[in-house]
């Protein structure tokens, strides 16, 4: 070891190793002496493959575990537009923790036994393709029995995250501490409880509103605070409003008095009594003596006939002020319907902006309701409805770390579009830029019409300067930057990384050529059949043409099946080599039904 390598902190070293990527570390200071090996092992601890190119999984498969894998102990894998890569698993005997994100359930079946071992696991499927709107019923979550691996007695799992599990009665007690988990069901919910009897943490969101069916009886509630009573963290999330608030107020009074954190994102479809602060103290918080943390989220689905002051008040108590419980409430004049949200904001999307959004109260006297940091954990903002120019400056003001812009179906509303019509000089005025936005996203049924949106849009479009994903129309493209003549675009679109784009003809590509030139991952979405499928001929020319293009996933002529995998991958190598192919009927947005090849570079 020589006396400037002894001399340097690990601080240092690491720092080092941050300037490169993981093989060139590997192969740079691997058994140079014992320390940098320590060092080493403690660096590939933790293995991120989430967004690696294919050539650099192949370097991981056939240099690096061989050699490293031991050490491996935190595993994230899969992601939006990744390649298969569960045949690593094989090659870490020492997992604690396993990350897999958009994982078909068929290619999990054979690793649930390892999946048993685990201290720690994280799985986001992919919905089965026969079944997109209830997958649990679907031949495919029956068959494979994620109940039998993962809720069982043998299993080491302590925390468990899952965004779809069918229960069956294979389902046994086993010593899950804290699980975030997606059911169709309510009635599954305490099927859940039965089996947790070591619980701490659950954070459960439910796709479907059966709480009005009969399957939910009031002996479902009895002693349930004593089968989960080490329940300490308990977050509930609907996707669907409720009918009423029956079933709310039932779970929450029996949950465990040693409850400490809270947290409710519901919405009803008529008055409730949890926009009454008052009634939501006496009836259910007051029995939680040890409560202190408390998120709350509820949207009621009211005609304006209550005033906001009114609820406000409600919540304004020396019960709510004393816990800093602050309460924010304004009307949503678009979705007609109360919106009530603790401060700070979630993590959680901000959706559904409206004018009333500027006239929101607050149960804390004195309290800047525009501070940013009530707004400092909101990543993602949906955009339904018309946004004045107001609002749109206070968003700008508020939303400093928001980076994912969600566009839906917008509706013409002259009132609110057309004083941006007039305001074109101030493009680049801070007040209308979006800095922080990184993903742009206009949904597909979000369709331009010859209306003033055009012009919103387009400014919107130009209010993102920094972002690096665009998912867009190639139409709404068109009327946007004048058929490309538009040069303010430009450098927007330089800038991008990911591009995924609907209805786009192989007659149009010589348009991406030439205005997204950086891109590296490339989506081209058909939605109707008279979009024109890709031959081998014209995959070949994107690779050629876009040069640090990694990934791209193409609606495919395959030539009345003339091509496999295999020959298709034979041609392409003879001009690049190690892709990684596989043909499809679903890309990773779910939006199309005809064949489809992915490719990795």
């Amino acid at each position: 070891m020589s006396t400037f390598e002894s001399s340097l902190p690990n601080e240092v070293i690491f720092n080092i190793f941050g300037y490169l990527n993981s093989t060139d570390v590997f192969l740079s200071f691997i058994n140079l002496n014992n320390r940098l090996n320590c060092l080493l092992e403690y660096y590939f601890n933790t293995v991120d493959l989430t967004k690696i190119w294919h050539k650099t999984f192949k370097c991981y498969i056939n240099i690096l575990l061989p050699t490293i894998g031991v050490w491996v102990k935190n595993l994230k894998l899969g992601g939006e537009q990744t390649y298969y890569q569960l045949d690593i698993l094989s090659l870490c005997p020492n997992l604690q923790t396993v990350s897999i994100v958009k994982v078909r359930l068929n290619d999990i079946e054979s690793h649930l036994e390892l999946f048993q071992r685990l201290s720690e696991l994280k799985l986001s499927l992919i919905l089965p393709d026969d079944d997109d709107e209830y997958p649990q019923t679907s031949k495919e979550f029956r068959h494979i029995n994620l109940c039998k691996y993962l809720f069982c007695r043998n299993s080491s799992l302590e925390k468990l995250e899952l965004n779809w599990l069918f229960i069956n009665k294979h389902i046994r007690p086993c010593k899950l501490q804290e699980l975030i988990i997606t059911l169709n069901y309510f009635s599954d919910l305490f099927i859940l409880f039965n089996n947790l009897p070591n619980i701490r943490s659950i954070q459960v969101n439910f796709l479907n509103d059966d709480c009005h069916k009969s399957d939910i009886k009031h002996y479902v509630y009895k002693n349930l605070a004593k089968k989960i009573h080490h329940l300490t963290d308990f977050s509930l999330k609907s996707c669907h409003p409720f009918e009423n608030d029956t079933f709310i107020s039932n779970l929450i009074r029996h949950l465990p008095s040693g409850l400490k954190r809270l947290s409710l994102e519901i919405s009803f479809r008529q008055r409730t009594n949890f926009i009454d602060g008052n009634y939501v103290k006496r009836e259910f918080l007051s029995k939680f003596l040890q409560l202190n943390t408390l998120y709350y989220s509820v949207f009621v689905e009211l005609d304006n006939h209550i005033l906001v002051d009114e609820i406000v008040v409600s919540f304004s108590s020396d019960y709510w002020l004393k816990r800093n419980w602050l309460i924010e409430c304004h009307y949503n004049e678009n979705q007609k319907c109360f919106c009530l949200n603790s401060l700070p904001f979630s993590s959680s999307p901000l959706s559904g902006m409206s004018n009333g959004f500027l006239e929101r109260k607050c149960n804390g006297r004195s309290v800047n309701i525009n501070d940013p940091y009530f707004y400092q954990h909101i990543r993602v903002l949906n955009m339904y409805s018309p946004l004045s120019v107001p609002l749109f400056k206070l968003l700008n003001k508020t939303l400093k770390n928001v980076c994912v812009l969600n566009i839906n179906r917008l509706e013409d509303d002259t009132d609110e579009t057309n004083p941006w019509l007039h305001d074109d000089d101030n493009v680049n005025d801070n007040e209308y830029q979006f800095k922080t936005i990184q993903s742009l996203c206009f949904n597909s049924d979000a369709k331009l019409d010859e209306n003033e949106w055009n012009i919103f849009r387009k400014r919107l479009l130009l209010s993102v300067p920094n972002v690096k994903i665009l998912k867009i129309n190639y139409q709404t493209i068109l009327h946007l930057t004048n058929n490309f003549k538009d040069i303010r675009f430009y450098p927007i679109f330089k800038n991008i990384i990911e591009l995924i784009l609907f209805e786009i003809n192989t007659k149009h590509l010589e348009h991406i050529f030439q205005y997204f030139t950086n891109i590296h991952y490339l989506t081209l979405i058909d939605l109707s059949l008279r979009t024109k499928s890709f031959k081998l001929d014209d995959i070949l020319e994107i690779f050629r043409s876009i040069t640090h293009l990694v990934y791209l996933d193409v609606p495919f002529d395959n030539e009345n099946m003339y091509h496999t995998v295999e020959s298709v991958q034979e041609k392409l190598n003879f001009y690049y080599h190690d892709f990684y192919i596989q043909f499809s009927k679903k890309n990773c947005y779910n939006y199309s039904n005809r064949q489809r090849i992915q490719l990795w570079k």
